[in-house]
């Protein structure tokens, strides 16, 4: 959305609080309110996928933000086009300016186009402060902007809707996580939909993601509900991809099975159960826009594992998107 002249790339709605300061949303309010169940609803607010986008006009520009809900400080990268500048901008609780000059970002010296070396993703002129793992309240923007046009940005749309793998949990920088890496490989524009421990398919989210435009998509399921059972799951996932495959048939959906986890340690495990469920489910509704990717193959055993058995390292991440792309490159 477009607020003050700068684009909230995948912010979908932006409330004021009470002290000027405005709470970000990943999706509507109204649909915010249906996911509650492992509070998914405050993930809808944290920064995971958040770029503030836009074109410098005036030499200076002075951006305000505080930190929210539980965290005490949130870390930024910022990117001139497609290429990274810094990750030395914090935001506090008790609000903290980013001031960025024109002269020091100099986008004309990040113009590889210009130069003959390689045709960019996003023009160099946009200037993208992607909002680390976190919750972060925008307050305001000092100083000329604008909202980047259409051909400035990526050709192509990826979208991702996943758990919080899919929002690089263990990769230490958003950038760094598979889903990221994915979109930066086809030069997409990403808009990555995870849920930390939420990611729970609900009816609402896939009537949500139906709606949504893009040119492909990659749907990693199962690994936040395996407390439901294999019956509900499949029950979920043929509701939602039901409904969002059959939403966009001249679209291309990857679709992933839960990692190797600490459930894998086990024999006839939830996430073992889940992967038959996700086969049936698939043979059932006979997807022709659609390729299922077992997520072992993907990553496949402990090596790179976190020590919470649950989240792929930043080596993880890397290893777990060479393997999708690889896949991916025989239809896109």
């Amino acid at each position: 959305m477009i607020f003050k002249n700068i684009d909230f790339h995948n912010v979908d709605e932006m409330t004021k609080n009470d002290d000027g300061s405005y709470t970000l949303h990943r999706t509507p309010v109204s649909l915010e309110k249906e996911l509650t169940a492992h509070n998914g609803d405050k993930y809808n607010r944290s920064n995971v996928g958040v770029e503030l986008r836009f074109v410098m006009k005036s030499d200076v520009v002075k951006l305000r933000f505080k930190a929210a809900e539980d965290s005490k400080i949130v870390s930024t990268t910022i990117f001139v086009g497609d290429l990274y500048h810094s990750a030395t901008e914090y935001i506090t609780a008790e609000g903290s300016e980013i001031v960025l000059e024109k002269e020091k970002l100099d986008p004309a010296k990040c113009n590889s186009k210009a130069y003959g070396y390689f045709e960019p993703a996003f023009d160099s002129s946009v200037i993208r402060i992607s909002l680390q793992a976190g919750w972060v309240h925008f307050i305001d923007v000092e100083g000329e902007v604008a909202p980047p046009t259409p051909d400035l940005l990526p050709k192509r749309k990826m979208l991702a809707y996943g758990s919080s793998i899919t929002s690089a949990s263990g990769a230490i920088r958003f950038e760094n996580g598979y889903s990221a890496r994915v979109g930066e490989a086809f030069g997409c524009d990403a808009t990555i939909k995870g849920y930390p421990g939420s990611c729970c398919m609900q009816k609402e989210m896939a009537d949500y993601l139906a709606k949504q435009e893009f040119d492909f998509a990659v749907l990693e399921l199962g690994v936040n509900i395996l407390n439901v059972g294999p019956e509900e799951f499949g029950r979920r996932l043929t509701y939602l991809l039901d409904k969002v495959c059959n939403s966009h048939k001249d679209k291309r959906f990857f679709l992933i099975s839960p990692f190797f986890m600490w459930d894998d340690y086990g024999v006839e495990k939830p996430s073992v159960l889940f992967r038959r469920e996700f086969t049936r489910v698939l043979n059932e509704l006979k997807l022709q826009n659609a390729v299922y990717i077992d997520g072992l193959t993907l990553f496949g055993n402990p090596q790179h594992l976190n020590t919470d058995s649950v989240h792929p390292d930043p080596r993880g991440h890397e290893i777990i998107a060479e393997r999708l792309v690889k896949i991916m490159k025989d239809y896109i």
